[in-house]
């Protein structure tokens, strides 16, 4: 994900957040404790982020200002909901704290808080954003709730002044030519045909704003923004000067060349979302909704009004919405007044945050895709989206990416270093499939004791984070499959989930389940036609088990010309193990000519890998001079090797042989 700007140092932030809460000393100190731990966790896995930064920021303040009546909007809020199941993840008793005592959740976002100033994760314009916001809050909030605004104000203060501290020490106030040139010239600077100088007031604050985001390409430092005071001054402009949200908010939104100005270049489309964030753009957003798409609201409170005698113009009734939705939505009053250099700040702090809603958006959709793509095993398309989101740390595409390196397929070799290097990242993001993938893996052995003692801590959650993750539905299939406990074997709730899982491995899993009777009889030829949907997207396991079945007459009569041509797709879309049953068929005419040359190279490929039947096999073809010329100094080389693996064909061999 893109780093925050801000220059880090080694020398941390010092100070304290102190927020006076008797209920927070109920907390037990094991409590305190873990939930330290799990934001340090959490903070460590998003610190190069700054839109989930921005939001813990955002929320966390927002928790902290709650009273006890709005806990239970604070419980359903986006990232702090997702905040709080990621510290407690493993700890029912502790989340169950934290959804039901508002104290528990104001400690987790007072040191949340914090942890993020020592660590000087936050932005200058986000503290000004925030802190905008806090003084222009209209909750009615008690005398304690009242005590927490003021310290929260004077937090921000100080990381505000630490912030301009610590880099004017690092950067000694270095400023760009270019910036310092604008700033020097701004007076002279002209728009529509007018000087910055002689415009109106509105006008000078869009226009120096866009230049400087501009000039900067939205990747300024602290000191750049001081700037900003000096060239507002050039164009007279007061800092210090206050402006209202509403007169802002309404004096763009009624002139379509300052939104222009202001947003080119930026989508707009998805803002509305997140006006707790972006209150001034969902202002303006939200007025232009009025008078486009949303216009039915005003036209039938018109009607209404009329109905009883009301009179109040479009207009009048546009800014009254707007109002009651950045009251509700935002938390602030519009009217509330904060000063020009502030409030530019905020609209800095906007401007970032719509390119950062964007570029998620533009994520997801991405991911809705690899999803797609994957579901289909279009493994051309998938391989090349999959490494773009992986580029920018999206944790699905990771565990995605993982399952192929775990399987191999057509363009990416089988490595089993690779996917458990992926699986652990996800791990470590708290996904809960990998977890249950590591537990149960794709091929090698089942720790039995895993399963017992790790698998029933996470089913539960597995199972709740089923109903809208396909992938976890696959992993809760293979839980109740394989999960080796008490009351785990479900063979019926395990095809229910496989149904429900990416089409290509839920056809997999149940074909797998009338391939071997679990929970359902033993059928060969259902299991067939499910291995061949599942075969002919092109997945590698299910082509294995097909030419398996035309081998041995599984489900239908024997077709050694099909089993060929399957082992043979399977070995050249990754399936490691087809090595052995292709070139089995290339030696004994199986569905094919002889080849004892390519049965040659495909043991000698296996045998890269440290497979330990083709190991075997290379002694094998240098003993019978297959493909190469006898050599039984190496052919018993091979065959040692094989036998010290443990394979006891290839034990019994050496004797016989040597």
């Amino acid at each position: 994900m893109r780093k925050n700007y801000i220059k880090k140092e080694s020398e941390e932030l010092k100070m304290e957040l102190t927020i006076t809460n008797a209920e927070i000393t109920s907390l037990e100190e094991t409590e305190k404790n873990e939930i330290d731990k799990e934001i340090d966790r959490i903070i460590n896995q998003h610190k190069n982020n700054r839109y989930e930064v921005n939001r813990l920021v955002f929320e966390s303040v927002a928790a902290l200002t709650q009273s006890e009546n709005y806990s239970n909007e604070l419980n359903s809020q986006g990232i702090l909901k997702r905040f709080w199941g990621g510290i407690t993840g493993k700890n029912r008793k502790l989340q169950q704290k934290i959804s039901q005592n508002l104290a528990a959740a104001q400690y987790a976002s007072q040191q949340t808080l914090q942890k993020l100033a020592e660590q000087n994760l936050m932005s200058f314009e986000l503290i000004t954003a925030v802190n905008n916001k806090l003084n222009s809050s209209i909750i009615q909030v008690e005398r304690e709730i009242n005590n927490i605004y003021g310290t929260l104000v004077t937090f921000f203060k100080q990381a505000k002044s630490d912030i301009i501290q610590l880099e004017n020490r690092v950067e000694k106030l270095e400023r760009n030519v270019k910036l310092l040139n604008w700033q020097n010239s701004i007076e002279y600077q002209i728009w529509n045909g007018i000087e910055y100088s002689d415009l109106d007031d509105i006008a000078k604050i869009v226009c120096i704003t866009r230049d400087f985001y501009d000039i900067t390409k939205a990747k300024w430092t602290t000191s750049d923004l001081l700037l900003l005071k000096s060239a507002m001054s050039s164009i007279n402009i007061s800092p210090r000067s206050e402006v209202s949200y509403r007169s802002f908010i309404f004096g763009v939104s009624k002139r379509a060349e300052l939104i222009d100005k202001l947003f080119e270049g930026l989508q707009l489309n998805e803002i509305e979302k997140y006006p707790q964030y972006i209150a001034i753009t969902a202002g303006i957003k939200k007025n232009n909704l009025l008078e486009t798409d949303e216009k039915y609201l005003v036209d039938n409170t018109m009607e209404i009004m009329e109905k009883h005698s009301c009179q109040l113009s479009e207009n009048e009734i546009r800014e009254d919405i707007v109002n009651i939705y950045e009251r509700d939505k935002a938390n602030i009053d519009i009217d509330s007044k904060i000063c020009a250099y502030d409030l530019i700040l905020e609209i800095l702090y906007n401007m970032e945050e719509i390119k950062e809603i964007q570029y998620v958006s533009s994520l997801e959709e991405k991911l809705r895709e690899a999803e797609m793509l994957f579901s289909v095993y279009d493994t051309e398309q998938l391989i090349p989206l999959l490494e773009e989101l992986i580029s920018y740390g999206v944790t699905k595409a990771k565990y995605m990416m993982a399952l192929l390196y775990e399987t191999g397929c057509a363009g990416l070799k089988r490595d089993d270093e690779k996917s458990d290097k992926l699986l652990e990242e996800c791990i470590s993001e708290e996904y809960l499939p990998a977890k249950a993938r590591k537990i149960i893996p794709c091929f090698g052995n089942i720790d039995d004791e895993k399963c017992k003692t790790d698998l029933p801590l996470i089913v539960d959650e597995l199972e709740e984070m089923a109903i809208s993750d396909k992938f976890a539905c696959y992993e809760c299939a293979r839980a109740f499959v394989f999960g080796k406990f008490e009351n785990m074997e479900n063979y019926q709730k395990a095809i229910d989930y496989f149904e429900k899982s990416p089409l290509v491995l839920g056809y997999y899993g149940i074909a797998k389940r009338y391939d071997n009777g679990e929970g359902v009889d033993k059928d060969y030829k259902i299991s067939l036609s499910y291995y061949l949907k599942a075969a002919n997207m092109g997945y590698n396991l299910a082509e294995y088990a097909v030419a398996y079945a035309y081998e041995k007459g599984f489900g239908t009569d024997k077709y050694p010309k099909l089993a060929f041509e399957y082992y043979k797709k399977a070995y050249e879309h990754g399936n490691r193990s087809a090595i052995n049953r292709y070139a089995w068929c290339l030696t004994n005419s199986f569905g094919t000519d002889n080849d004892y040359n390519l049965v040659f190279q495909l043991y000698k490929e296996g045998e890269s890998v440290n497979d330990v039947v083709c190991i075997f096999n290379m002694g094998w073809c240098y003993y019978y001079g297959i493909g190469v010329g006898k050599d039984l100094v190496k052919a018993k080389e091979y065959v040692k090797r094989a036998a010290d693996m443990g394979n006891e064909w290839a034990q019994n061999k050496f004797k016989e042989w040597f």
